[in-house]
Protein backbone atom coordinates (compact mmCIF):
# COMPACT_ATOMS: atom_id res chain seq x y z
CA UNK A 1 0.00 0.00 0.00
CA UNK A 2 1.28 3.32 -0.97
CA UNK A 3 2.00 5.82 1.62
CA UNK A 4 0.16 8.99 1.52
CA UNK A 5 2.64 11.80 0.75
CA UNK A 6 0.72 15.20 1.63
CA UNK A 7 -2.08 15.76 3.70
CA UNK A 8 -4.46 16.11 0.88
CA UNK A 9 -3.76 12.33 0.15
CA UNK A 10 -5.42 11.36 3.74
CA UNK A 11 -9.51 10.55 3.18
CA UNK A 12 -10.93 13.30 4.87
CA UNK A 13 -12.61 13.25 8.18
CA UNK A 14 -16.03 12.37 7.28
CA UNK A 15 -14.82 10.04 4.88
CA UNK A 16 -13.19 7.84 7.62
CA UNK A 17 -16.58 8.47 9.65
CA UNK A 18 -18.29 6.80 6.97
CA UNK A 19 -16.59 3.40 6.82
CA UNK A 20 -16.22 3.49 10.54
CA UNK A 21 -19.79 3.39 10.62
CA UNK A 22 -19.75 1.10 7.48
CA UNK A 23 -17.96 -1.75 9.00
CA UNK A 24 -19.83 -0.95 12.18
CA UNK A 25 -23.20 -1.73 10.07
CA UNK A 26 -21.52 -4.62 8.96
CA UNK A 27 -20.53 -6.04 12.19
CA UNK A 28 -24.36 -5.49 13.16
CA UNK A 29 -25.22 -7.71 10.22
CA UNK A 30 -22.18 -10.66 10.85
CA UNK A 31 -24.14 -10.22 14.73
CA UNK A 32 -27.37 -11.45 13.85
CA UNK A 33 -25.68 -14.68 11.79
CA UNK A 34 -26.01 -18.10 14.26
CA UNK A 35 -22.48 -19.82 15.15
CA UNK A 36 -23.11 -21.67 12.17
CA UNK A 37 -23.16 -19.34 10.05
CA UNK A 38 -20.24 -16.87 11.17
CA UNK A 39 -17.96 -20.50 10.92
CA UNK A 40 -18.75 -20.60 7.94
CA UNK A 41 -17.46 -17.09 7.07
CA UNK A 42 -14.16 -17.95 8.31
CA UNK A 43 -13.74 -14.66 10.31
CA UNK A 44 -10.37 -13.73 12.45
CA UNK A 45 -10.42 -14.86 15.93
CA UNK A 46 -10.96 -11.43 17.33
CA UNK A 47 -13.71 -10.81 15.23
CA UNK A 48 -15.39 -13.74 16.28
CA UNK A 49 -14.51 -13.38 20.14
CA UNK A 50 -15.85 -9.56 19.81
CA UNK A 51 -18.74 -11.05 18.38
CA UNK A 52 -19.64 -13.93 21.09
CA UNK A 53 -19.37 -11.39 23.39
CA UNK A 54 -21.81 -9.00 21.87
CA UNK A 55 -24.75 -12.18 22.22
CA UNK A 56 -23.35 -12.49 25.91
CA UNK A 57 -24.29 -8.82 26.80
CA UNK A 58 -27.65 -7.43 28.27
CA UNK A 59 -29.07 -5.06 26.63
CA UNK A 60 -28.76 -2.75 29.75
CA UNK A 61 -27.03 0.64 29.55
CA UNK A 62 -26.43 0.75 25.97
CA UNK A 63 -23.74 -2.31 26.09
CA UNK A 64 -24.81 -3.86 22.99
CA UNK A 65 -24.34 -0.31 21.26
CA UNK A 66 -20.30 -0.06 22.62
CA UNK A 67 -19.70 -3.31 21.69
CA UNK A 68 -21.09 -3.01 17.76
CA UNK A 69 -18.63 -0.04 18.22
CA UNK A 70 -16.10 -2.34 19.19
CA UNK A 71 -17.00 -4.97 16.81
CA UNK A 72 -16.64 -1.90 14.04
CA UNK A 73 -13.41 -1.19 15.22
CA UNK A 74 -12.00 -4.52 15.30
CA UNK A 75 -13.36 -4.40 11.91
CA UNK A 76 -11.02 -2.05 10.68
CA UNK A 77 -8.10 -4.24 11.09
CA UNK A 78 -9.39 -6.88 8.87
CA UNK A 79 -10.10 -7.09 5.49
CA UNK A 80 -13.23 -5.88 5.21
CA UNK A 81 -13.96 -6.56 1.44
CA UNK A 82 -12.71 -10.42 1.66
CA UNK A 83 -15.52 -10.34 4.62
CA UNK A 84 -17.91 -8.26 3.01
CA UNK A 85 -17.51 -11.23 -0.45
CA UNK A 86 -17.90 -13.94 1.99
CA UNK A 87 -21.31 -12.64 3.08
CA UNK A 88 -22.62 -12.25 -0.15
CA UNK A 89 -21.22 -15.66 -0.70
CA UNK A 90 -23.05 -17.18 1.82
CA UNK A 91 -26.27 -15.27 0.95
CA UNK A 92 -26.40 -15.97 -2.41
CA UNK A 93 -24.44 -19.40 -2.39
CA UNK A 94 -23.65 -20.18 -5.95
CA UNK A 95 -25.18 -19.29 -8.86
CA UNK A 96 -28.21 -22.06 -8.82
CA UNK A 97 -28.67 -20.83 -5.02
CA UNK A 98 -30.30 -17.45 -6.71
CA UNK A 99 -33.68 -19.26 -6.92
CA UNK A 100 -33.48 -19.99 -3.30
CA UNK A 101 -33.16 -16.75 -2.15
CA UNK A 102 -35.99 -15.50 -4.36
CA UNK A 103 -38.42 -18.23 -2.53
CA UNK A 104 -36.53 -16.97 1.04
CA UNK A 105 -37.45 -13.36 -0.03
CA UNK A 106 -41.15 -13.71 -1.24
CA UNK A 107 -42.09 -15.99 2.64
CA UNK A 108 -40.14 -12.44 3.84
CA UNK A 109 -42.48 -10.52 2.13
CA UNK A 110 -45.88 -12.70 2.86
CA UNK A 111 -44.61 -13.12 6.48
CA UNK A 112 -44.24 -9.30 6.76
CA UNK A 113 -47.11 -8.11 5.40
CA UNK A 114 -49.35 -10.81 6.26
CA UNK A 115 -48.36 -12.19 9.40
CA UNK A 116 -50.21 -14.99 10.90
CA UNK A 117 -51.48 -16.75 7.79
CA UNK A 118 -48.42 -16.22 6.05
CA UNK A 119 -46.35 -18.34 8.90
CA UNK A 120 -49.08 -20.96 9.16
CA UNK A 121 -48.65 -20.93 5.99
CA UNK A 122 -45.30 -21.42 6.00
CA UNK A 123 -45.42 -23.72 8.75
CA UNK A 124 -47.34 -26.32 6.82
CA UNK A 125 -44.69 -26.95 3.79
CA UNK A 126 -41.82 -26.45 6.33
CA UNK A 127 -42.75 -28.13 9.47
CA UNK A 128 -39.69 -28.17 11.39
CA UNK A 129 -39.67 -24.24 11.76
CA UNK A 130 -40.50 -22.69 14.99
CA UNK A 131 -44.06 -21.29 15.11
CA UNK A 132 -43.09 -19.09 18.27
CA UNK A 133 -40.11 -17.68 17.15
CA UNK A 134 -41.53 -17.05 13.80
CA UNK A 135 -44.29 -15.09 15.29
CA UNK A 136 -42.00 -13.35 17.70
CA UNK A 137 -39.82 -12.10 14.78
CA UNK A 138 -43.12 -10.96 13.58
CA UNK A 139 -43.90 -8.93 15.88
CA UNK A 140 -40.05 -7.40 16.53
CA UNK A 141 -40.66 -6.24 12.94
CA UNK A 142 -44.19 -4.69 13.21
CA UNK A 143 -42.81 -2.69 16.86
CA UNK A 144 -39.56 -1.83 15.52
CA UNK A 145 -38.96 1.94 15.06
CA UNK A 146 -38.24 2.52 10.99
CA UNK A 147 -35.04 2.74 11.78
CA UNK A 148 -34.64 -0.94 12.87
CA UNK A 149 -36.74 -2.50 10.67
CA UNK A 150 -34.25 -3.65 8.07
CA UNK A 151 -32.29 -5.16 11.06
CA UNK A 152 -35.52 -7.50 12.07
CA UNK A 153 -36.40 -8.21 8.57
CA UNK A 154 -33.07 -9.10 8.40
CA UNK A 155 -33.27 -11.77 11.25
CA UNK A 156 -36.22 -12.97 9.44
CA UNK A 157 -34.63 -13.45 6.28
CA UNK A 158 -31.47 -15.75 8.19
CA UNK A 159 -33.69 -17.77 9.81
CA UNK A 160 -36.24 -18.53 6.80
CA UNK A 161 -33.12 -19.07 4.76
CA UNK A 162 -31.81 -21.39 7.34
CA UNK A 163 -34.90 -23.48 7.06
CA UNK A 164 -35.46 -23.19 3.43
CA UNK A 165 -31.78 -24.88 2.15
CA UNK A 166 -32.18 -27.72 5.55
CA UNK A 167 -35.45 -28.83 4.01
Amino acid sequence: MKEPETEQDLPSKTQRKREAVALQEMGEQLAAYTDQQLQKLDLPEALLNAIEEYHRLPNSHGAKRRQLQFIGRVMRDCDATVIEAAIVQMENGPSGKKESRNITEDWVNKIHEAGTPAIEEFLKEYSEANRQYLRQLHRNIDKAPDAKKASQLNKLRLYLSEILHTS
